[in-house]
């Protein structure tokens, strides 16, 4: 009986130990990101809106040559809030907690500050850890950082989300 409990404790803790993909390998910084196909980064974000701040993990995934950018924030619970997909100025927004969707141009996307969202995942790759938009701050404390074989990918978009609900970033 205790060689069986410690056989399911020994499943259980190399369940949850955390390991790197394939394809993967750990990001140096400084690294021409020519160099590299893609790179993820997982980061802990404060976002000040006003009064109002709200702190989550969120994932980013930038493929620079495609100019593809794929960003996830998380819940507590680990469950996706939000997947914000770019290509090129193309940008597509899925709310996963209100069930909406948004797809337009990264323009009216006001966290990218007039920049293309490459340029802007890039910038945040290569240690920028503060946005600034008027009063609205977002805090970015990084993780881990790895390069990757990876590609950002568009989101299917759930029949169900309800269309035209601009993304408030």
């Amino acid at each position: 009986m205790r060689s069986a409990v410690n056989l399911l404790l020994a499943f259980l803790l190399l369940g949850c130990a955390s390991t790197r993909s394939v394809g993967e390998a750990p990001f140096v910084a400084g690294t021409p990101l020519d160099q590299v196909h893609a790179v993820r980064e997982l980061m802990r974000v404060r976002a000040t809106h006003g009064e109002r701040t709200e702190s989550f993990k969120a994932q980013l995934l930038v493929e620079p040559k495609a100019n593809r950018v794929e960003l996830t924030a998380y819940t507590p619970l680990g469950t996706s809030a939000m997947t914000l997909y770019a290509e090129g100025d193309q940008v597509t927004f899925l709310n996963h907690i209100a069930q909406t969707q948004w797809s337009g141009k990264a323009s009216d996307v006001a966290i990218f500050g007039g920049v293309a969202p490459a340029e802007w995942a890039t910038k945040i790759v290569n240690g920028q850890t503060t946005i600034k938009r008027g009063a609205d701050t977002v805090e970015i404390t990084p993780l881990q950082i790895v390069s990757t074989d990876a590609s950002p990918r568009p989101p299917s978009i759930p029949r169900e989300y309800r269309c035209c609900v601009a993304p408030a970033l």
